[in-house]
C-alpha cells in the first residue's frame, strides 16, 4: 500500500470513523441524490459578510470529508452543493451551502459552509 493510499484509509477508518470524531451528515451533490457520509463538524463559526451582503454575520460552520467516491465525495461544487446536518447535537437538521473548499488533500476535503 502506498504512503497515499495509507493516508485515505487513515482519514476514512480513523477521523472520519463515528465513534471517534464523525458523525453522519447528508451531503447533495449538485443535480444528484443525497448520500449519507460522516464528518467532522465545526459548528457556531460566525463570519462578517462581504460589502455585498450588507456586512451582517454570517452563520457558518466547517467539515471535513472523505475524498473518496465510495466513502465521500471526488467532487464539489461551490454554491452548488448542499449539506444537511443539525446546527445543536440533538436538533433536526438544516441545510447549508457549500461556500468555499478550504483544503483538499490525498484523504480529505475541508469545506466552509454557510446557511
Amino acid at each position: 500500500m502506498s504512503f497515499k493510499e495509507l493516508i485515505k484509509s487513515d482519514s476514512i477508518n480513523t477521523i472520519l470513523n463515528s465513534d471517534e470524531l464523525a458523525e453522519e451528515i447528508t451531503y447533495t451533490p449538485l443535480d444528484q441524490d443525497p448520500i449519507t457520509i460522516n464528518a467532522v463538524v465545526s459548528r457556531d463559526l460566525i463570519d462578517l459578510g462581504s460589502e455585498d451582503q450588507g456586512r451582517i454575520l454570517q452563520k457558518q460552520a466547517e467539515i471535513c470529508i472523505a475524498y473518496d467516491a465510495d466513502d465521500g465525495v471526488s467532487s464539489v461544487n461551490i454554491n452548488g452543493d448542499i449539506v444537511s446536518f443539525p446546527v445543536r447535537i440533538g436538533e433536526d437538521a438544516v441545510d447549508w451551502a457549500v461556500i468555499k473548499v478550504l483544503k483538499k488533500d490525498e484523504g480529505l476535503w475541508q469545506l466552509k459552509l454557510q446557511r
